[in-house]
């Protein structure tokens, strides 16, 4: 059962996304295998989750099932799936290939002794974080709203209509559900456990982790190759210091730290954990690569997938970018650069305004 669990949600959180991603790095300027593979992963696990909040707001707001939500999610990645397919027939065809042998990565430099020591230390700290978050289950007082949630919609094809202390019928005004209305991040985990058969709380408690934690440090090591492309001693020596840094930060209750090894499954840890880290790897490469506007729109994505997973996305992201904007207008004197970078934090500003006057919005929507 562990091994049909771990290769289920191997095919959902990692090989599907992976595949999805590949459209993007179709079209994006890269080097490098290694790179390739986690640009694919990361940016098809924000693609997945743009279009599962596109598509979950409005049905949630309408009152719709999660079997509506499940039918829909299913239609659009089966698009994305044959899109992507599609790219890489194309390819294919006139004799290119996604990853090739011989890549400008390769011809660099062979792998040295201290090379291949920090690069094992990084890969031995990282997967032993995810393998003990996983394997020794942390509950936290959270879990009476978050896996609730996510039982009442894998259980009773219910979103947001029943309370998930009480279980009473509620509304839109109910504490709450309806910030989890705009950021439904537990509907998109009751999807994944939907699809792998796996009960919420398990899901959350002793998957998930393992799965969340890795993904996030695939983001951190992308940061590690922006800085140090042709690097890999200081890319190793980079992912060992923020590892250690996740083991030893937990000096508040306010740092990233307190929460990325003891509760990465809920949205605003994940938020922190990977992706403000992930927005700031795709500003640094809209402000370096000033004529693809693949990474603008990319960066719009990863706006959209913070503002499902939580209401801490929804605000902090603009933030992030306003400072972005800033820095690149202040550095190049051009204000049409910045408003550029500007307007990739349009959908969360989006979510933002439903949020501050939801009530006109129920009443435009109904």
């Amino acid at each position: 059962m562990e091994i049909r669990n771990g290769l289920v949600l191997c095919l959902w959180l990692v090989i599907l996304p992976s595949f999805i991603g590949s459209i993007w790095c179709h079209f994006a300027t890269m080097t490098g295998n290694i790179k390739k593979l986690l640009f694919c992963w990361v940016s098809g696990f924000l693609t997945v989750m743009a279009a599962s909040q596109l598509i979950l707001v409005p049905l949630t707001l309408r009152r719709y099932s999660f079997t509506s939500y499940r039918m829909w999610a299913a239609a659009v990645y089966l698009l994305l799936i044959i899109l992507a397919a599609f790219l890489l027939w194309r390819r294919r065809r006139v004799g290119r290939s996604l990853f090739e042998r011989g890549t400008a990565e390769g011809q660099v430099q062979k792998w040295n002794v201290w090379q291949i020591l920090f690069f094992c230390g990084a890969v031995l700290l990282i997967v032993a974080q995810a393998f003990v978050a996983a394997y020794f289950e942390h509950i936290d007082d959270d879990d009476s709203r978050f896996v609730v949630l996510q039982n009442l919609a894998v259980d009773y094809d219910s979103m947001y209509k029943q309370h998930p202390v009480t279980g009473d019928m509620v509304y839109w005004n109910m504490g709450e559900l309806r910030k989890d209305m705009l950021s439904p991040w537990a509907m998109f985990l009751a999807l994944i456990s939907r699809l792998s058969g796996i009960a919420p709380a398990v899901l959350s408690h002793k998957y998930l982790p393992f799965f969340l934690i890795l993904l996030c440090y695939a983001v951190y090591a992308l940061l590690a190759l922006y800085f140090w492309p042709k690097d890999r001693e200081k890319v190793g020596m980079f992912l060992i210091f923020v590892g250690a840094l996740n083991l030893f930060g937990y000096f508040s209750t306010h740092t990233t730290q307190a929460v990325f090894l003891l509760r990465i499954w809920q949205g605003k840890a994940f938020v922190g954990a990977m992706l403000i880290p992930a927005m700031s790897y795709l500003l640094l490469e809209v402000m370096r690569r000033e004529k693809e506007k693949l990474w603008y729109a990319l960066a719009a994505v990863c706006s959209t997938a913070a503002a499902l997973a939580s209401g801490t996305g929804i605000t902090l992201l603009p933030l992030l970018v306003a400072a972005f904007g800033g820095a690149e207008w202040i550095h190049t004197r051009r204000i049409k650069r910045a408003a550029l970078i500007w307007v990739t934090a349009l959908p969360s500003v989006g979510y933002l305004l439903c949020y501050l006057f939801f009530w006109k919005l129920v009443k435009i929507y109904y």
